[in-house]
């Protein structure tokens, strides 16, 4: 039997595939193209939700089937396209690549493959129409790819017109139906509308095809995804993924209705993801007038992440020099593209829920983004996936040229952990090959990340990364333009660390007079209210920088996923802990995005074995927080903060008093706290013994020039925030080079 070749769409494009300069097709950001009214776009979207309700209905024991291609990811644990009988590093396993150096590019032929089955089924969706219909049809899907969702841009909500802009879900997401063209053969059609009838929206939830019970139906055989059970002090807590007929965003167990049955059918809290993904802003007491973020932000995030220099610190969460027999600390370096991706998953499935079933019993449920094995059944999950392949896209963008930046070879997160189609300890190169992704149909070509290293050659790029458009007098590509306008875009469009350094130095400081006549514009408590950024006059260098590095190991709780959440100021009196909290003062959070290692999976002894070896060898991985805007904004308005209980009010910092080291290190060491939740409830400290959470201030410099990228760097070790409390890091733990202490102690 031949393989399915995976080429990339195609279709009307020039044969030089190697030409850098070669004009392919852009993915869109999907609010951008499904509020398009262009004719080519609306006869996409015909098209595209035509197909996606065909890929969805396709029985799952076909290999090109929603139901397989989304079990790759995880569950159900069996070989997707491969000979089963073949030889295989570690058999009944999964081809997971989380805390792996080929998280970025495996994932990038996984796209690859979703997009161009959809492709194929959106070219049999014309095929169905009017033959005067299909010209125009044929022509639109030729320059269509699949779109991204931008969750690190805040955007206009046009359902909500007179609020500011903020993050958001999708805006086709919450609706069960879409109204589209459809063939008149169509069926069924539901309620007319006055562009045409509306079917079911596929983004909304993805349900098992007629037929099927549930997903894990035991017709599905080998296919079919299996529950699971675990125990914690006694108590037997039950997740039934197998009963599920459809997916589910933040479960819920509502007032009025058998748990398991809103469970079965699966459960939609879209309004948990916006609250859970929206920047927390500090208000006026009229509530009219933002004030500032209380929070970290997805923005900031992705611009920081964007400029990692080295492909291993961008690539994956793994943490070099926290495993056994892995050398030197990882320098200054905790933040990634696939700690990034976890925060995403775990916005979009939201915290585990709990309902007690009998004295030893537990129900617990939470949404299947949260999950790894079955996250990408979640429609969500590829506009998800398809925008974090976009931040690679760009990261590659502004490091061409520049050495060292691809596989290392003497990084030991070079050296992988093995799954299904990699052996423990190999050396992952890049020509080594991603399984199960074939090049062509014999079956014996896959393709390895130097393959997928550019878009082009795949057949499609995103906005502002189309290098046709920047051609020097030779004829040649200009990096050099391309990577100045890349710059102007990313600065605009994701540095909230440099708006809000700009903003805090062009207006006064709490008790001080104006100093620049812009300053003299209304204030709230010191902060400026300015209607857009102000434009920044000069460069800001050495500014201030301060950041929560987190090491953690993702199967301290036998692989039970957990949150790290950070706050500045009193945590709340219950879990589970939100960013829309009276309090204000959750800052940001770090999940784990883990499962059990060997309780899922069709036989006692299934499992990922990536996961199960990753608990063996306690690989540690990393994750970041950014302080300095939540701080800013504190520090403007003068917020009033309770400090932690072993401290008098009358002897410590409760306001911060400015940005400066000096007064931000003490104002930390009363104000800042850490939680760690899972299965809905607080963690004790002592289950968490490898866990270390570190403070740090660095350096940050905003350049004025939008075409330059701001720097962030020298970051040192503040210790004395953290040192002696429970999870804390100390110069003993090793996380900094030797030297790279700040301290205020003389």
């Amino acid at each position: 039997m031949s393989q399915y070749a995976i080429t990339g769409v195609q279709d009307g494009l020039t044969t030089d595939k190697d030409n850098i300069l070669r004009q392919v097709p852009v993915r869109m950001e999907l609010d951008t193209w499904c509020n398009s009214t262009d004719t080519i776009h609306k006869n996409q979207r015909s098209l595209f939700f035509l197909a996606f309700n065909e890929f969805c209905n396709k029985n799952p024991t076909e290999k090109l089937s929603y139901f397989q291609i989304a079990g790759i990811h995880g569950q159900p644990f069996v070989p997707w396209d491969e000979d089963d009988k073949a030889p295989v590093a570690n058999s009944k396993s999964g081809y997971c690549t989380h805390n792996s150096i080929l998280f970025t590019t495996w994932h990038r032929p996984y796209m690859l493959l979703f997009e161009q089955v959809l492709y194929g089924l959106m070219k049999e969706a014309a095929a169905k129409f009017s033959e005067e219909e299909q010209p125009a049809l044929l022509e639109a899907l030729q320059s269509w790819r699949f779109p991204y969702w931008d969750w690190a841009s805040k955007k206009h909500d046009p359902l909500n017109p007179t609020q500011p802009d903020n993050y958001n879900l999708p805006l086709v997401l919450p609706y069960r139906a879409v109204e589209i063209k459809v063939p008149e053969s169509y069926e069924p059609k539901t309620q007319e509308s006055s562009f045409g009838p509306a079917i079911t929206n596929p983004f909304y939830q993805f349900a098992m095809p007629e037929g099927y019970t549930s997903m894990g139906d035991p017709k599905l055989g080998k296919l079919a995804i299996v529950g699971s059970n675990s125990t914690r002090a006694g108590v037997e807590y039950r997740y039934p993924l197998d009963v599920c007929k459809a997916t589910t965003r933040h479960a819920d167990f509502g007032p009025d209705h058998d748990p398991e049955e809103i469970w079965i059918a699966g459960k939609q809290n879209n309004k948990e993801v916006v609250n859970a993904l929206r920047s927390l802003e500090y208000e006026t007491e009229d509530h009219n007038t933002v004030a500032g973020s209380l929070r970290a932000t997805p923005s900031d995030a992705f611009y920081r992440v964007s400029l990692i220099e080295s492909f291993e610190d961008f690539g994956t969460k793994r943490v070099k020099g926290m495993g056994p027999g892995d050398g030197d600390p990882k320098e200054n370096v905790y933040d990634s593209a696939e700690n990034l991706h976890d925060w995403i998953h775990g916005v979009c499935g939201g915290a585990p829920k709990l309902k007690q079933l009998s004295n030893n019993k537990i129900l617990y449920l939470k949404g299947h983004m949260s999950e790894v094995p079955v996250a990408a059944f979640d429609p969500i999950f590829w506009v998800h996936h398809c925008n974090v392949d976009r931040l690679v896209a760009i990261w590659e963008v502004l490091r061409k040229g520049k050495p060292d930046n691809w596989f290392d070879g003497s990084d030991v997160r070079d050296r992988d952990t093995g799954n299904w189609a990699i052996r423990r300890n190999n050396p992952d190169r890049p020509t080594d090959p991603l399984r199960p992704f074939h090049k062509d149909e014999t079956g014996t070509t896959y393709w390895n990340s130097n393959d997928i290293r550019d878009t082009a050659p795949l057949g499609y790029t995103y906005p502002e990364l189309e290098k046709w458009k920047y051609i020097d007098a030779e004829g040649n590509y200009d990096h050099d333009a391309h990577k100045a306008a890349l710059s102007v875009y990313l600065n605009t469009s994701y540095n909230a660390a440099a708006r809000a350094a700009f903003l805090a130095t062009a207006t006064r400081n709490p008790g001080e007079e104006a100093q620049d006549p812009e300053s003299a514009k209304p204030t709230l408590q010191g902060l400026q209210l300015f209607s857009s950024p102000p434009t920044p006059k000069a460069d800001i260098i050495g500014y201030d920088d301060y950041v929560v590095n987190i090491i953690y190991n993702r199967f301290a709780l036998s692989g039970r996923p957990y949150t790290i959440h950070i706050f500045v100021g009193k945590v709340p009196d219950r879990v589970p802990y939100t960013f829309d909290d009276p309090e204000g003062s959750l800052v940001g959070q770090v999940f784990t995005f883990s499962t059990p290692a060997d309780r899922l999976g069709t036989d006692a002894d299934v499992g990922c074995v990536n996961c199960r070896q990753q608990q063996a060898g306690e690989v540690m991985s990393s994750g970041t927080v950014v302080l300095t805007n939540a701080l800013i904004t504190r520090w403007k308005n003068q917020l009033t903060h309770t400090p932690r209980h072993r401290f008098n009010p009358d002897d410590v910092p409760t306001v911060l008093p400015s940005m400066k080291p000096e007064d931000v290190i003490p104002f930390l060491k009363t104000n800042l706290r850490w939680r760690v939740t899972s299965l809905g409830e607080v963690v004790p400290t002592e289950e968490l013994k490898s866990l270390r959470v570190s403070v740090a201030v660095g350096k940050a410099d905003h350049f004025a020039d939008p075409t330059k990228l701001s720097r962030f760097y020298d970051y040192k070790a503040a210790y004395e925030v953290t040192q002696d409390r429970n999870q804390g890091a100390g110069p003993d733990d090793g996380l900094y080079p030797p030297g790279q202490e700040y301290t205020t102690q003389g």
